[in-house]
């Protein structure tokens, strides 16, 4: 978890989907569980870089109101989407997410 965590504080991509596979493998763990992990573990590790870029970093802070305003309200509107969902339909839609995205970062390096 810990390379995962280095790894979603400076690069980022993925690593919720990285993390919330070893959250699952714990034993007992659930899927809202393991989601709630996810989300206190890479909040801290991108607390942590976020620290370390604005204080070692050229920060453009024009934009963190912005990406302050779609933290807010994801981690708002989150949990409350995640409660109701049927856990098959999350699990669906994390797999969808985690291809869409492998599928961009390979058009983007190869085409």
């Amino acid at each position: 978890m810990f390379g995962v965590a280095v790894y979603a504080g400076y690069f980022g991509a993925a690593a919720g989907v990285m993390m919330l596979a070893l959250t699952l493998s714990l034993p007992g763990a659930t899927l809202l569980r393991a989601n709630a992990l996810k989300n206190v573990l890479t909040w801290a590790a991108n607390a942590v870089a976020a620290v370390g870029f604005a204080v070692l970093g050229d920060v453009a802070w024009a934009a963190v109101p912005a990406l302050a305003l779609g933290l807010l309200i994801g981690g708002r509107l989150g949990p409350v989407v995640a409660r109701r969902l049927p856990a098959r339909l999350v699990r669906i839609g994390i797999a969808v997410a985690g291809l869409g995205l492998a599928l961009r970062l390979f058009v983007q390096a190869w085409l």
